[in-house]
C-alpha cells in the first residue's frame, strides 16, 4: 500500500451540499434541463478519408501494392484519385489511422472503384480497434463487381455488414482472386451517417475519433492535435466560455512522476488551446493519447462539465478536479483555464499508464488502473460495493458514463 496522498479523492461534503438544495432550485434545474435540446437528434454527419488527398492522420499500409494519391487523370470526382496496383497475391489497398473513426447505428461505408481490365475482382475489408479484422466482403456481395473502365459507386451501409457502431481504424480493398492484379482507381472513400454531437465522430476538420495509444506511443503535438479536433458549436456549457478561452502554463513537475516520466512529458502540459468544453476534451485526449470518451466520462462524473466546479472544501478545481495541495504546480491555471485542467489531468495519467509512477505499481498498459489511481491515489483499492471507498467503487462509475454516453443525454 502506497503512502502517497489520494489524486483527487472528491469528498461527500461537495455532494451532502448538493443534496442541501432548495426544493425550488431543482424544480428550476429541471425544467431547464427539459428545455435543452435532445442530443441524440443531432444531425447525421459524414467523415471523408479520402477526397482528392488522404485525411489528416491517415497512412498507407498497402501490402503486395504499389499506390499513387494523386493520380489527376480519370478521377471520379474533384481533382484526383487513388491508383493502386498489387504485385502479388492477395495484395491490397491498406488505408490505416491510430485514431479510428465512431461510427452509428444508420453509418455507412461509401467508395468509388474503377478497374483498368476486366475480371478484377476485389473485396471490402474494414479493421477496428487493435487492427483487428471487422468484415470481409466480396463487392460482387455488396452491389456486384465493378466493369473495366467504368467507375461503379458502391454506398453500404455497415449493419449489412455486421459492424454498425463499431469504431473504424482501416479501410481496405483486397485481390479477391489470389493473382497480381492491373491498376484499379479508387475515390471518394468516406463514412457517412455519423453523430455530429459529443461523443460522436463528426467531422470538421479533424481526423477521426481520438483512441488510446499504447505505451511508448509517438504522442502527436498540441498544435496537431488543434488541427485534428473535430469542431462544432454544441456547448452544454456555456458558462464555461471564460475559461474556455484562457489558456494555461508549462510546468516542471507531474505530481507523483519519476524523473523519467518528468523529462519525457512534463515539459508538454502548457494549456494552449481554446474552444467548446468538448473540442478541449477531444484535444487533450488526441495530445495524451487517451480514449476520448473516458476522458468525457471521467469529466461528467468529477464536474459534471463544469469547470467552476470546486471540491475538498475549496482545494480542488476544474473540470477534472485537481487537488492543488497535491499537484502543487498546477493552481490558479486549473481552475481559471479548462485546456490546462484537462490537460494536466491527461498528462497525470499518461505518465501513469507509461510506468512512471512506480509508488503505485506496475501500472504500464493500464488505463482503467490509472483512472482509478486519478480518484483514489491508490491502485484498485476499495470494494465496488462500499460506496467512496476507492477505485474499485469509481471505475464502474465511469464505465458506466461511457457506455451510456451521459454527455449526449436529454438533460446533461
Amino acid at each position: 500500500m502506497t503512502s502517497q496522498p489520494p489524486m483527487c479523492n472528491l469528498t461527500m461534503q461537495r455532494y451532502r451540499a448538493a443534496a442541501r438544495l432548495p426544493a425550488i432550485v431543482l424544480t428550476l434545474l429541471a425544467l431547464m434541463a427539459l428545455s435543452q435540446p435532445d442530443r441524440l437528434s443531432a444531425a447525421a454527419d459524414e467523415y471523408v478519408v479520402y477526397g482528392d488527398s488522404l485525411a489528416a492522420g491517415w497512412a498507407n499500409w498497402s501490402w503486395s501494392a504499389s499506390v499513387n494519391f494523386n493520380q489527376t487523370s480519370g478521377e471520379y470526382s474533384g481533382t484526383a484519385a487513388i491508383q493502386f496496383q498489387t504485385s502479388a497475391a492477395w495484395g491490397a489497398l491498406f488505408l490505416h489511422t491510430d485514431s479510428g473513426v465512431q461510427t452509428d447505428s444508420d453509418s455507412r461505408i461509401r467508395f468509388a472503384v474503377k478497374p483498368t481490365q476486366s475480371g478484377q475482382y476485389l473485396s471490402l475489408g474494414l479493421r477496428g480497434d487493435n487492427n483487428a479484422q471487422l468484415v470481409s466482403k466480396r463487392l460482387s456481395q455488396i452491389g456486384g463487381d465493378p466493369a473495366a473502365n467504368s467507375w461503379k459507386l458502391y454506398d453500404v451501409s455497415l449493419s449489412s455488414l455486421g459492424v454498425a457502431g463499431k469504431r473504424i481504424t482501416g479501410f481496405v480493398l483486397q485481390d479477391g482472386e489470389g493473382v497480381a492484379q492491373p491498376a484499379v482507381l479508387v475515390d471518394e472513400v468516406k463514412l457517412t451517417g455519423l453523430s455530429s454531437s459529443g461523443g460522436g465522430s463528426g467531422s470538421g476538420s479533424g481526423s477521426g475519433y481520438f483512441s488510446t495509444l499504447g505505451p511508448g506511443a509517438t504522442l502527436p503535438s498540441g498544435a496537431d492535435c488543434a488541427g485534428r479536433v473535430r469542431r462544432s458549436s454544441w456547448e452544454p456549457r456555456p458558462e464555461n466560455y471564460t475559461a474556455n478561452h484562457t489558456t494555461g502554463k508549462t510546468i516542471s513537475a507531474i505530481s507523483g512522476a519519476n524523473s523519467t516520466g518528468n523529462s519525457k512529458l512534463a515539459w508538454r502540459v502548457d494549456g494552449n488551446f481554446t474552444g467548446t468544453t468538448d473540442e478541449i476534451i477531444q484535444w487533450a485526449a488526441c495530445k495524451w493519447g487517451f480514449d476520448e470518451n473516458i476522458a468525457r466520462a471521467v469529466a461528467v462524473n468529477e464536474s459534471w462539465w463544469r469547470q467552476s466546479t470546486v471540491g475538498d472544501n475549496g482545494i480542488t478545481f476544474g473540470l477534472m478536479q485537481i487537488k492543488s495541495t497535491v499537484h502543487t504546480s498546477t493552481a490558479p491555471a486549473s481552475k481559471n483555464s479548462t485546456a490546462f485542467n484537462v490537460d494536466y489531468a491527461l498528462a497525470w495519467r499518461r505518465a501513469c499508464y507509461e510506468g512512471y509512477m512506480p509508488w503505485l505499481t506496475s501500472t504500464k498498459g493500464d488505463e482503467w488502473g490509472c483512472v482509478g489511481a486519478w480518484f483514489s491515489g491508490r491502485w484498485y483499492d476499495g470494494s465496488a460495493s462500499v460506496a467512496w471507498s476507492g477505485a474499485n467503487w469509481y471505475i464502474p462509475r465511469i464505465k458506466n458514463h461511457v457506455n451510456n454516453k451521459t454527455w449526449t443525454q436529454s438533460g446533461f
